[in-house]
């Protein structure tokens, strides 16, 4: 993260995202399921961290208290990702550095990612949607956020396919009701 420059603000959602990942494998570890809770938290830790790669100027996720000096280092670093997304550029990068387990997890958290198949890519996927910023909220009221920042407030066919998909995975995961 600090190779990358991670902004204060996606760095706080990521350790957001694995403080809920830590109690969500703690709930499937207790009921008997077999998941690897530092690995998902390594992985949610860095799930974000090229989200830059995603950027566009004028865009709502830049934090005005973004350098240019921050700006350049990304440019020069997003040339070596070219064509990917966030999800598939922090997996690029892990894989480089030897993590190809914790890549597996974090390339499979957005749309564009690999679908989430083991446990700890199902969880991470679901507790990236249920974290709004630094706060754990519901899937509706999450995906109400999306529609706002990115949609202008209207929900599109392929976003009320998303929620619905979301909404399965949850039941999936916990069929007592979401915690």
């Amino acid at each position: 993260r600090k190779e990358m420059q991670l902004p204060q603000n996606i760095a706080g959602h990521c350790d957001a995202v694995a403080d809920f990942c830590d109690m969500l494998s703690a709930k499937l570890l207790m009921r008997g399921d077999i998941v690897r809770p530092r690995a998902l938290r390594r992985a949610a830790e860095v799930h974000d961290m090229l989200r830059f790669l995603d950027f566009h100027p004028g865009s709502a996720h830049l934090n005005r208290d973004i350098t240019e000096a921050q700006r350049e280092h990304w440019r020069s670093v997003a040339g070596k990702f070219a064509g990917m997304g966030h999800e598939a550029g922090c997996a690029a990068f892990l894989r480089e550095r030897g993590y190809p387990a914790i890549a597996a997890i974090a390339e499979s958290h957005g749309l564009r990612g690999a679908e989430p198949r083991t446990i700890e890519q199902r969880l991470l996927f679901y507790a990236d949607k249920r974290v709004r910023f630094t706060e754990v909220v519901s899937l509706e009221e999450r995906f109400r956020d999306f529609r706002q920042r990115y949609a202008n407030g209207k929900e599109t066919p392929q976003s009320r396919q998303w929620h619905r998909e979301c909404e399965a995975l949850e039941r999936s995961l916990f069929p007592e009701g979401a915690p």
